[in-house]
């Protein structure tokens, strides 16, 4: 976002900071989500489970999280009077938040080779 913002202004946008910030989001943000992905699925290969799994690990609670904002903030209250049905999709959503977070970041890999190639560790006997 900060490179974004530095671009934009250097090359004298007339929206300043903001546009630049804009700018930092279309390139960078694609970016990212498709290095993030391509992690997942690199560690999901490394525990022999398949890369669809992230339907239920990312997008799942990502689609959970976008439907309890509409809900809460779209309707007649707004922002100042959110809807707490809203909040019930977000509290659905944050056991598949812990889910991911467990099985991408924390469990070991299958030890050995799997399916999807030799195990990235070295085992010491």
């Amino acid at each position: 976002v900060l490179a974004g913002a530095l671009v934009g202004s250097a090359f004298g946008n007339p929206r300043g900071i903001f546009g630049g910030i804009v700018v930092g989001y279309v390139v960078f943000l694609p970016i990212a989500i498709w290095i993030g992905i391509a992690a997942g699925i690199k560690r999901l290969h490394d525990c022999d489970k398949s890369g669809h799994w992230l339907w239920l690990l990312y997008v799942l609670p990502l689609v959970l999280g976008i439907i309890g904002n509409i809900i809460s903030y779209g309707g007649p209250g707004g922002i100042n009077n959110p809807n707490p049905v809203g909040s019930l999709f977000a509290l659905l959503a944050f056991p598949f938040w812990i889910w991911n977070f467990v099985q991408i970041g924390c469990l070991r890999g299958t030890r050995g080779p799997n399916q999807y190639g030799p195990d990235p560790i070295p085992h010491i006997p």
